[in-house]
């Protein structure tokens, strides 16, 4: 009987040499890894590791067995077999967790066998044995497996590119988001200074008409805070609105001229220009008034410029620059005509072809006029002017033409407002009146059958009013009025 704690001697194993490798030589006598010299020679042999070569050897048995690429005796496939059993569960004894086969499974039990056989071979031998077996039972086995490392090195050399492609795309996107950042900061800072630039205009605007439309509110709303208010926000914010149109209208212009002078055809361009301006359109408020015109701010600039132009042609006139009217409409027309109804001299008949004309004085009391009007079912043309002359008697007068003779205007001119220079009007009927006459708006057709049109204009100084409303291109037509002009101080 055996001793209790005996050692059971082990078989020492060398690692086998790949085939037609001779065994490692120390000619020093000195001590040596002879293991790990063989697994080097393996690797210079093949130009892989061994665990590596061992997985495609197993590939190669796998896909190949029982081609002619593979074909192996029964004996050397019952050693692959014990082999790759070795290097994956390692050896077998009787506390594997691999039964022996029955009897009836003879294979099984062979190739069972002969695991057995190979003890406590460690993993790498059966490795390196099964190696063996295959190459010298398949010369397609070194092609198959050199072809397996070219294919592994093309994807290893495409994984590196992927990887540095990869660090690339991170860079530049890195890099694109810095410009992107830089760039949004800019854009942030540019949104900043435009909207400084339109609360200063905005600004400048509401306290240049905060008179003129508080009055109007009042007469409009006697009493009534919230509405007058409510309507004098309305304009202002409107009067905002057609005052920033305005400048980039003639942002537009002064482009297409300068462009136009750099092509030497001015000429061209001007009347394209004049072709693409909008003709304006009156949007009625949801809830009463709205501005359309220009703000004086704009009016100022434009008058100093004009000055200066006048000075170099030698047209300055004696009478002082004008500022531009303000013009609104609002949707109570029923209310309105009923309003005006009670008094008998604001109805005119504006007959076929006729052209009326309501003078009115400005007043000593007075600072700024203010006018409504109306017609029913058509529309009329509308146009202000101002003679610079001293009225014997401040009571208004109506005058009645079958044309206007002064402002004569052709059906085209009634059509819009494009192309439109008051300045250029305004020096032209002051030479054709005698009495020195601005032109402080044009006369164009107003829809003012649809709603009440409205506005205002601050005295220049001491003179007449003219308010002309034209129904000279009607031929067929004639047209009901109603009309009321104000002041306030």
């Amino acid at each position: 009987m055996e001793a209790t704690g005996a050692v059971i001697p082990t078989k020492k194993y060398r690692l086998p040499m790949p085939n037609g490798v001779g065994e490692p030589v120390n000619p020093s006598g000195q001590h040596i890894d002879e293991h790990q010299i063989v697994l080097e020679q393996w690797k210079s042999m093949w130009g892989i590791p061994l665990p590596q070569l061992y997985k495609l050897g197993l590939q190669f048995f796998k896909e190949k067995s029982g081609s002619k690429a593979a074909e192996v005796s029964y004996e050397d496939r019952n050693s692959l077999v014990a082999f790759s059993k070795q290097v994956y569960f390692g050896p077998c004894s009787d506390t594997t967790s691999v039964e022996e086969p029955g009897a009836l499974d003879v294979v099984g039990l062979d190739r069972y066998r002969k695991w057995k056989t190979l003890s406590s071979m460690p993993k790498e031998n059966a490795m390196a044995e099964f190696i063996n077996v295959i190459e010298a039972r398949s010369s397609a086995f070194r092609p198959w497996v050199e072809a397996q490392k070219r294919d592994l090195e093309e994807k290893r050399l495409q994984a590196d590119a992927n990887t540095k492609i990869a660090h690339a795309d991170e860079l530049r996107k890195e890099s694109h988001s810095r410009l992107g950042e830089e760039a949004e900061l800019q854009a942030q800072m540019e949104r900043l200074s435009v909207e400084q630039q339109r609360i200063a205009i905005r600004h400048a605007l509401n306290t240049q008409t905060e008179q003129q439309f508080v009055e109007y509110a009042a007469q409009q709303y006697p009493g009534d805070m919230e509405s007058q208010t409510r309507l004098k926000d309305e304009l202002q914010e409107q009067h905002y609105i057609e005052y920033m149109k305005q400048i980039g209208m003639e942002m537009r212009r002064e482009d297409r001229l300068i462009d136009g002078n750099s092509q030497g055809d001015t000429g061209g361009d001007v009347l394209e220009h004049k072709q693409d301006i909008p003709e304006p359109k009156h949007d009625v408020l949801e809830h009463k008034q709205h501005d359309e015109v220009e703000g004086a701010a704009a009016n100022d600039e434009l008058l100093n410029e004009q000055s200066e132009i006048n000075e170099k042609l030698g047209e300055v006139d004696d009478t002082p620059l004008i500022a531009s009217a303000s013009m609104w409409t609002r949707p109570q027309l029923d209310e309105f005509k009923s309003m005006v109804r009670d008094d008998p001299d604001s109805v005119l008949r504006v007959g076929r072809g006729e052209t009326v004309t309501v003078r009115v004085p400005t007043h000593p009391d007075g600072s700024c006029l203010f006018w409504e009007f109306s017609t029913d079912s058509y529309d009329i043309g509308f146009g202000l002017q101002f003679e610079w002359t001293a009225a014997a008697t401040q009571s208004i007068s109506v005058h009645v033409s079958e044309s206007d003779s002064e402002n004569s205007e052709s059906d085209e001119q009634y059509a819009s407002t494009e192309g439109v220079d008051p300045e250029a009007d305004r020096r032209n009927s002051r030479r054709r009146h005698k009495v020195p006459t601005d032109e402080i708006l044009p006369v164009y057709r107003r829809d003012c059958h649809v709603e009440v049109y409205a506005g205002s204009h601050v005295y220049p100084g001491r003179g007449v009013y003219l308010l002309k409303f034209d129904n000279s291109y009607s031929l067929f037509r004639g047209k009901t009025l109603y009309y009321r002009v104000y002041y306030t101080r």
